[in-house]
């Protein structure tokens, strides 16, 4: 049996197998920045993105943050897959959303992190530290994704975000 120059031995490889997988979620379209105009009393970045759950468990609430998790932004599920089950747990496909995220007063640059919860209630966790593991399995800790906020031109003028393509 080959391994690998870091495993060790056989028995250092005799962890818990990965039976299912958990929950994960990220941002999949974002403004890369943002121009709020002077007339609007808070500028707001719109996300949208993916969230998926192991084991068919369907995906019941996607929230997004832009302060580090101090306030949340519960996102709208647009589209989530067919599961006719009671118990919502036949949900074998992406459940895709969309927020409307408020940026802090006063920002140059906020940091969005985004995290899923499933039906059973599951979410994911904040950093990869609290899940890590020598094999680097299922590793599904929040997205975080940077947007810097312009200033804005003129009163008003439209934001016009350079979007991610």
């Amino acid at each position: 049996m080959w391994l690998h120059p870091f495993a060790g031995s056989v028995a250092s490889l005799s962890h818990r197998k990965l039976r299912g997988l958990p929950r994960s979620s990220a941002c999949a379209h974002v403004p890369l920045s943002c121009r709020p105009s002077l007339a609007s009393l808070a500028p707001q970045v719109v996300v949208k993105g993916w969230a998926w759950s192991g084991g068919g468990r369907a995906i019941t609430r996607v929230d997004v943050t832009p302060d580090g998790g101090k306030s949340w932004v519960v996102a709208d599920i647009t589209d989530k897959p067919a599961d006719a089950s009671p118990s919502q747990t036949r949900s074998w496909g992406w459940t895709l959303w969309t927020a409307f995220v408020p940026v802090p007063e006063g920002s140059r640059e906020v940091q969005l992190a985004v995290r899923a919860v499933d039906v059973a209630c599951n979410t994911q966790p904040e950093h990869p530290l609290s899940i890590w593991n020598y094999r680097g399995l299922a590793n599904n800790a929040w997205h975080r994704v940077n947007v810097k906020v312009a200033q804005p031109k003129a009163v008003g003028t439209p934001a016009e975000p350079e979007m991610l393509k």
